[in-house]
């Protein structure tokens, strides 16, 4: 445990992660959203942050002709910064009480055999072992929304990737996902 600590504390310091959010500059964040349309948007009954990604639509080839891997690795460390130190404080202010989870919500609308590829399986990898390496326990839920057939298959996979606390906050729903949303979430 300590040797975790060690190392986490190093990559901090060695990564420039407590100025990430003043020194960072990402000038590319408005031309991904196009083909990596990903964000949040306001907070659930529980008063968590409500994070959603257009996985369906990713197209990673064009993501990677405006950005690179690196860079994007530095996006989501400035993400989770930005969520850790902005967004997590703001929710608890709002709700009167701490919040340090959030709410996920991967929409798989338009996905396909296409968007299942090598590139998108190392982007999704890349993006969860940030947050499972640096960022853990801040995942409340996750769901998985209009999720196609072939999403079982890569959930097969992908799945041997996370522990089991992690895989029991994950839900994949088809495309009558409202019910289980609202449970969640207000419709606005």
């Amino acid at each position: 445990m300590q040797e975790m600590f060690t190392n986490f504390a190093k990559w901090r310091v060695d990564e420039g992660v407590d100025d990430i959010i003043q020194t960072y500059d990402f000038a590319e964040r408005a031309a991904i959203q196009v083909p990596y349309p990903h964000g949040y948007h306001g907070v659930d009954n529980q008063g968590r942050p409500v994070y959603i990604e257009r996985f369906g639509i990713l197209d990673v080839p064009a993501l990677f002709a405006i950005t690179t891997e690196e860079r994007m690795i530095r996006h989501y460390v400035q993400e989770y910064e930005l969520l850790m130190k902005l967004k997590f404080p703001a929710c608890s202010a709002l709700k009167g009480e701490r919040v340090v989870q959030g709410l996920t919500i991967f929409d798989m609308t338009n996905g396909s055999i296409s968007t299942a590829n090598k590139q998108t399986y190392a982007l999704c990898k890349l993006a969860s072992q940030v947050g499972s390496d640096y960022y853990p326990e801040i995942m409340g839920n996750l769901f998985v929304v209009n999720a196609p057939m072939l999403f079982s298959g890569i959930w097969a996979v992908v799945k041997g990737f996370l522990d089991e606390k992690t895989r029991g906050k994950i839900k994949i729903i088809g495309g009558t996902f409202l019910p289980t949303l609202e449970q969640f979430l207000s419709i606005e």
